[in-house]
């Protein structure tokens, strides 16, 4: 009897990619040149300077996209500049506030306390006589 032999499924791709790393591995050079000639071939389809007009076109966008870095860089250490002035007035003025509120409580402390003295020597006083 003969055994089936077995398929691989249909969307199975894992022996195609093996066989073109494989296939890359053992002849890299017929891949290289295949590259180059697939260049060359777009090379002489397309019209006489489009290549230029491509590159010039990407010179001016990295540079503009290089200025609008720069400009956004810029911005965005100035707005960092003024908010760290900005948190440290706040702070300046927030610690004048809480040191005025300790001094007041401070006092307070102290004079509560005083009458506190005052009320245990009276009672004390009472209390021997």
């Amino acid at each position: 009897m003969d055994k089936p032999v077995s398929q691989p499924a249909a969307n199975d791709t894992s022996n195609d990619q093996e066989s073109i790393g494989d296939l890359f591995r053992k002849h890299p050079a017929a891949f290289i040149a295949g590259g180059v000639a697939l260049g060359i071939i777009a090379g002489a389809l397309l019209p006489r300077g489009t290549g230029r007009r491509l590159a010039k076109g990407a010179v001016v966008l990295a540079t503009t996209a290089g200025e609008a870095g720069l400009a956004l860089s810029r911005n965005a250490r100035d707005k960092a500049e003024d908010l760290g002035r900005e948190g440290r007035d706040a702070l300046e003025r927030n610690a004048g506030a809480a040191q005025r509120r300790a001094a007041e409580l401070a006092d307070n402390a102290r004079t509560t306390g005083a009458k506190l003295v005052d009320q245990v020597v009276e009672l004390a006083s009472k209390v021997r006589s």
